[in-house]
């Protein structure tokens, strides 16, 4: 029996002589290619190696190997097809594993280096953020939804040529719809939003650039959408949530009218709306080097 496909090549790995590496067989480590316990309850188990000198060994990542813990070259015969595509899986109590992504960033854009699988902090404590280190387990994190309504409130603001719906419990307060157009989205004024004081235009800009999917917009007839574009990444936003764009998330429930390729997942640790975040962290001034 074989595990997951965790990456498509192998794993360079500095060894030290006499030390004892434990390989995941599983697949589902969220420290590849070394096993972090994800096999527990399952018919696999970590394979032991002791490194008999210092040197470079390459680790098999896709886990089809015949020669464990080692790379055989049977990553190059899987095909295409068993690339997999970038997916964010939750670990209960514990972090966000991202596999496969291709582009990470910080709040300016600047790329944040991946690996083929990496796990996310979410309970707002580790000191090596964005990544995990362990911290959710001193700080008793729980990774429950606790929201009563977990489908929020929509609320519709109608123009005379498009409709903006938007729904508070998906907001992660970015601000980026008044910061693009005031004109149309102005929290100092009565309703707050006004489709008509902007062109059709500028409020689909707005609606793309929404990084929670909080906001839709309609034309006369039309149903509610969302606007996503294709961009595969997660960024990492300043003292908030990580952006997600195109990536499947596993385990989530997602309310009515949330968009599954567009979303924002919770970096504090202290969102109701697990995995999701409900803009607590601006109430509670949370910050990155908290």
């Amino acid at each position: 029996m074989k595990g997951e496909i965790a990456a498509k090549a192998p794993i360079r790995i500095e060894v030290e002589k006499g030390k004892t590496y434990w390989w995941c067989a599983c697949g589902r480590s969220a420290n590849q290619p070394f096993c972090d316990g994800s096999h527990k309850g399952s018919e696999f188990s970590p394979v032991a190696w002791e490194a008999k000198a210092d040197g470079e060994q390459w680790f098999c990542a896709c886990k089809q190997t015949g020669n464990q813990p080692f790379c055989d070259g049977t990553h190059n015969t899987l095909g295409e097809d068993a690339a997999k595509a970038a997916v964010i899986e939750q670990r209960e109590n514990g972090p966000l594993v991202v596999k496969n992504l291709e582009r990470f960033t910080d709040h300016h854009g600047n790329e944040i280096e991946t690996k083929p699988v990496m796990a996310l902090c979410r309970c707002g404590h580790s000191k090596n953020k964005p990544f995990c280190d362990g911290s959710h387990k001193e700080a008793g994190f729980s990774s429950a939804n606790e929201t009563g309504n977990p489908d929020g409130r929509v609320f519709s603001y109608e123009g005379s040529e498009v409709t903006v719906y938007f729904n508070k419990l998906l907001c992660s307060h970015a601000a980026e719809c008044g910061s693009r157009n005031r004109d149309v989205f102005n929290v100092k004024e009565k309703p707050w939003v006004q489709p008509d004081e902007g062109t059709v235009e500028s409020v689909e800009e707005v609606i793309h650039a929404c990084p929670s999917g909080a906001l839709t917009f309609s034309k006369p007839d039309g149903e509610a959408q969302h606007l996503v574009g294709d961009e595969v990444r997660i960024r990492v936003e300043r003292h908030g949530p990580y952006q997600v764009r195109n990536v499947k998330i596993e385990g989530a429930r997602f309310a009515e009218s949330a968009s599954e390729e567009k979303f924002v997942l919770c970096r504090c640790g202290l969102s109701k709306n697990k995995p999701f975040c409900d803009g607590t962290h601006l109430d509670e001034k949370w910050r990155d080097d908290a």
